[in-house]
């Protein structure tokens, strides 16, 4: 990832098209867990790389790339939040040929399951939390997990089991 940081710096789009590919996911799921709409993320993550890409000859050196990029992203979705604009480059990269109105219905039901969810972590225990958190968010395996938590790897089965069933359930009874 750090190289293709640097890749992006001197002007590569393989660069850039490698470091989209290799963050999209993780900085979908980080707006997403900020409680921002799914379109509005994806968006988001479109103006980001745009951005990255005018700015590239003024952008820094960093060592830690992912963070750098969770700050950036978080910083768009909420400027679009307090402005309620529309990003720039939105309504050219619409590849969708839904409706503006099944677009606001799934961005509401996703704000909806976001909602459940949140309420459904409430009721997870701190280990259940961290586990969740470790596993889903900070994309550690199983055996990470448990190095990390110093717990085997069997116990954080079943912590991460067992939150799943408390936050399916919150999801499914609220629907």
């Amino acid at each position: 990832m750090l190289d293709d940081w640097k890749g992006v710096l001197t002007g590569s789009p393989d660069a850039l098209e490698s470091l989209y590919a290799s963050t999209y996911h993780d900085l979908f799921a980080y707006g997403v867990m900020l409680g921002h709409p799914r379109e509005a993320v994806k968006d988001g993550i479109q103006y980001l790389f745009l951005s990255i890409w005018e700015k590239r000859d003024r952008l820094p050196q960093v060592s830690s790339v992912k963070p750098y990029l969770f700050t950036w992203l978080r910083r768009i979705l909420n400027e679009k939040k307090d402005h309620q604009t529309t990003f720039p480059i939105a309504h050219h990269l619409e590849a969708s040929a839904d409706s503006q109105e099944d677009i606001i219905i799934r961005a509401e039901l996703a704000r909806e399951t976001w909602q459940q969810l949140l309420l459904g972590m409430e009721q997870l225990t701190p280990k259940q939390k961290q586990a969740i958190q470790l596993r889903y968010f900070d994309k550690l395996s199983y055996d990470e997990i448990a190095d990390r938590t110093q717990n085997n790897v069997r116990t954080i089965y079943n912590l991460v089991s067992e939150a799943l069933k408390v936050l399916k359930k919150k999801v499914k009874n609220n629907r």
